[in-house]
């Protein structure tokens, strides 16, 4: 298809800020919502970085859907921005992990669409993971080995590494990267997520989801396509937590 020169433009306009920022504002490009060839064009931008376009009701998103796009974040990345030097490849599967155990706590099912808690606390956050990690333990080895091929996650070493996590120094006054314990654990992982603005700290240590990570959710992370069947395993409601079984 033919597109016309200033609907190029304005499309590449609209990607390239997105490609720059990861987002902007829907108000200063409404041509991609009223625009069908603009919006086409935008997306097909996009879709050849394999990234995806996440409309909010303010909002544009530039979400990778591949380790391979450009716009995913690297693990090199990640941890020069946000680990510490001691961090290993562990430390970002267990990290994952939590992320997705604390986005899971707000929603009563993994096919919900709207959010059924405002907040949720550091103290709920550290109970859930521990259920959820004494549940991944429950199954033999053979059958974790089974589902880190078709989840790719590293069940096992997610356990090993949570089991490693010193407990003694739960109740330290300083909880950062330099403290072995849950909660010190869990602080690295709060602190991504308020660095790309996935949660709002609301004090008393609670946490709410910002209106991206709701629009992240409910656009991609809810479709199977893309979880691969992780949300199964670790939302409540209408599956069990302790059946990883198919």
């Amino acid at each position: 298809m033919k597109y016309e020169e200033k609907t190029i433009l304005e499309s590449f306009e609209i990607y390239s800020n997105l490609a720059s920022k990861g987002q902007c504002l829907i108000k200063d490009f409404t041509s991609y919502t009223i625009d069908e060839n603009v919006r086409a064009l935008v997306d097909l931008f996009a879709d050849n970085v394999e990234c995806t376009v996440i409309v909010s009701s303010e909002n544009l998103f530039l979400i990778p859907l591949a380790v391979a796009s450009p716009f995913h974040i690297s693990n090199e990345s990640l941890k020069s921005k946000y680990l510490t030097s001691k961090h290993q490849v562990s430390d970002i599967y267990l990290m994952y992990f939590a992320m997705i155990v604390f986005f899971g706590l707000f929603y009563d099912s993994y096919l919900t669409i709207e959010p059924v808690l405002e907040f949720v606390s550091m103290e709920t956050w550290l109970n859930e993971v521990n259920l959820h990690i004494a549940s991944l333990k429950e199954h033999d080895e053979e059958t974790l080995k089974y589902h880190e091929s078709d989840m790719h996650y590293n069940w096992l070493l997610i356990i090993e590494k949570w089991s490693l996590i010193d407990d003694i120094n739960e109740k330290s006054k300083v909880q950062d990267g330099r403290t072995n314990s849950h909660v010190s654990f869990l602080n690295l992982v709060k602190n991504f997520m308020l660095g790309e603005d996935l949660i709002n700290d609301i004090g008393n240590m609670e946490y709410e989801l910002t209106e991206k990570a709701k629009d992240i959710i409910g656009h991609y992370f809810m479709e199977l396509e893309y979880n691969r069947g992780i949300l199964e395993l670790l939302y409540k409601g209408e599956n069990d937590a302790n059946n990883i079984e198919d």
